[in-house]
């Protein structure tokens, strides 16, 4: 099975829902999820920050990173956060 699958089936029990992120819901409420990108062994998800440690201690079994990639701002020369993710991949 699909590490996206097995990450889906698992986080429906809990009420969340996996959106693709050009979804006119994204992020409407915090059981919203955005799929990143995907793999047969890597997923990258997108919760609302608050529901990260929640999403997280029901994938246990997986390898899970925070991810906060940078972006550089061409006017001001400085660099900022661009968004909070959780990376998925399996032992």
């Amino acid at each position: 099975m699909a590490l996206i699958d097995e990450l889906n089936s698992q986080l429906k029990k809990f009420g969340y829902e996996l959106l693709k992120p050009e979804s006119k819901r994204c992020m409407v409420n915090n059981k919203e999820i955005i799929i990143r990108f995907q793999s047969d062994e890597r997923v990258e998800l997108e919760p609302h920050i608050f529901e990260a440690e929640d999403i997280k201690e029901h994938l246990l079994n997986f390898k899970v990173t925070e991810h906060e990639p940078e972006i550089l701002d061409i006017v001001t020369g400085e660099t900022k956060k661009s968004y909070y993710s959780i990376i998925i991949e399996r032992y």
